[in-house]
């Protein structure tokens, strides 16, 4: 199996976490290619993952194509490293047949390699490339966004998780025609290379169930609405932590659905809560909330928790 993360300085523990749980979950031996801001080598890794028995080999690859400006990042949860597959042509081995890319907010909790040899399979007997999670239909209220993107079809999807028949892919020459895309729509972009992959693609995919790729939105209080068990969400194979906050956040460690990620990063780490804090007076605000309601006192290791999260607020600012 072949994976790729596109990432910067900003996810290394994170894409650990997310390769380690791939690694955890599956028979097959895994190649891992990465592009990299910043980095040349695979030594960000954790040796629990460069040493895991299911890996074969990880390529990590600095970025370094010129590209003037990566448009709609001011004040986004996101980086100019979710552009980075756009280029993938320009790095990844031409023999490789079958690719999975996932984001770097990924985990998986269970094996899904039966899955992809259906996935693939299903692919290769189609026309078509990639097979992808439906979460736009156009409607009045995603009219604006279909029109800016010039979009036929009526469905636009996820691309946290892609499976990719990457013969097509180069064969039909993707890459050039969603750098086509890239400027064509570089003022209109919403959700980023998200809006480029689905402008090309227009609707011309294969369903991926939502199994594949939870997409988990984590907020304040999100375990009160969410309509499923936690047997059913802990049921799935990929989740992906779209959006704002994330598991590694205050509001997101406070939801159960988070859980997944933590247990991930301990079993890599061997430290208790991976946490990380920008917005100081914010996240006071949150504990105040959590210990009022008392959702604070749900958790595990709540001592370990408390110490992480004012070691957190005694760090220095970062200079910008």
């Amino acid at each position: 199996m072949n994976f790729i993360y596109c990432i910067d300085d900003n996810y290394n523990i994170q894409c650990n976490v997310s390769v380690y749980s791939l690694l955890q979950n599956t028979k097959n031996k895994v190649n891992v290619y990465v592009l990299h801001k910043t980095q040349t080598d695979k030594s960000f890794f954790n040796k629990k993952v460069l040493n895991h028995k299911n890996l074969n080999n990880i390529t990590v690859y600095k970025f370094n194509t010129e590209i003037k400006e990566f448009p709609n990042l001011i004040n986004s949860h996101v980086s100019e490293a979710t552009y980075y597959r756009l280029f993938i042509d320009n790095y990844l081995p031409n023999n490789i047949e079958e690719l999975i890319y996932v984001d770097a907010d990924v985990v998986c909790i269970n094996s899904f390699d039966s899955e992809a040899e259906k996935i693939f399979e299903e692919l290769k007997n189609k026309s078509l490339i990639v097979s992808a999670k439906t979460e736009i239909l156009k409607d009045d209220t995603s009219i604006k966004l279909f029109n800016n993107l010039e979009m036929k079809n009526e469905t636009y999807f996820n691309a946290g998780v892609l499976f990719i028949d990457y013969q097509k892919w180069t064969n039909q020459n993707v890459q050039s025609k969603l750098i086509n895309n890239f400027y064509k729509y570089h003022g209109n972009l919403q959700f980023w290379d998200q809006d480029i992959l689905n402008s090309y693609f227009d609707g011309s995919y294969l369903e991926l169930s939502q199994k594949l790729n939870k997409v988990t939105n984590l907020y304040y209080g999100c375990d009160n609405d969410i309509k499923e068990t936690k047997k059913e969400f802990f049921n799935n194979f990929l989740i992906h932590y779209a959006g704002k906050h994330k598991p590694w956040t205050l509001v997101g460690i406070l939801s159960f659905m988070s859980e997944v990620y933590q247990e991930v990063y301990f079993k890599l780490y061997k430290v208790r809560y991976h946490i990380q804090i920008k917005n100081r007076l914010n996240n006071i605000k949150i504990l105040k909330y959590a210990i009022k309601d008392k959702s604070l006192f749900k958790k595990n290791k709540l001592l370990v928790l408390l110490f992480r999260v004012f070691t957190q607020f005694l760090k220095p600012k970062k200079n910008s």
